[in-house]
């Protein structure tokens, strides 16, 4: 990819600006519409090649591929890397392809974690996420992989994929976090 041959984060970002639609920035990433149901997240810090590397880690998608959208490049150093294109998926769509109501999820996160705070959680919600077999892998990912779940807790971080329900933003780790972020 023609990415590989320019050396700075700010040359990286205006090339990817004049040759491709931006639908997507964070603090770390910027996201790229490259045609084909495919993007392109350019990492234009460190943060975001800490995050690249993470989301290119291929015992992860061997694992957690079927609530990853999957990964067709990614560069030697983690500057970019390319993957499906996760489509924006709304509240009632989601709720019924994750089995519970989006609204909860970061009470079960929080509970399933041992976060004091969501440690009584109805045994109604308990029972439905424990039935979402999609839940189940994204708890098992984050126990796994670090993953910090309060980013997945955010609408933004998910999307579909021919009608199949997954994670799109997963980077963030929490040794990415004590790295890059508690510090600031």
């Amino acid at each position: 990819h023609e990415l590989d041959n320019i050396k700075s984060f700010a040359k990286r970002v205006a090339f990817c600006k004049m040759s491709y639609p931006q639908i997507g920035k964070g603090s770390a990433r910027r996201v790229f519409d490259i045609g084909e149901g495919k993007v392109l997240k350019l990492a234009f810090n460190n943060k975001g090649l800490a995050q690249n590397n993470v989301e290119a880690d291929r015992c992860l998608h061997d694992i957690y591929g079927k609530v990853l959208p999957k990964i067709y490049d990614c560069s030697f150093k983690d500057f970019y890397l390319v993957c499906d294109k996760a489509q924006n998926v709304g509240a009632s769509v989601r709720n019924k392809l994750l089995g519970v109501d989006f609204n909860e999820l970061h009470y079960y996160f929080g509970y399933v974690m041992g976060e004091k705070y969501h440690n009584d959680i109805t045994p109604s919600l308990k029972a439905r996420c424990e039935a979402s077999s999609v839940l189940q892998d994204i708890v098992s990912m984050i126990f796994d992989f670090d993953i910090c779940w309060q980013d997945l807790a955010h609408r933004s971080a998910w999307g579909t994929v021919n009608g199949r329900l997954v994670v799109r933003d997963y980077g963030l780790t929490r040794s990415v976090w004590n790295d890059y972020y508690s510090k600031s």
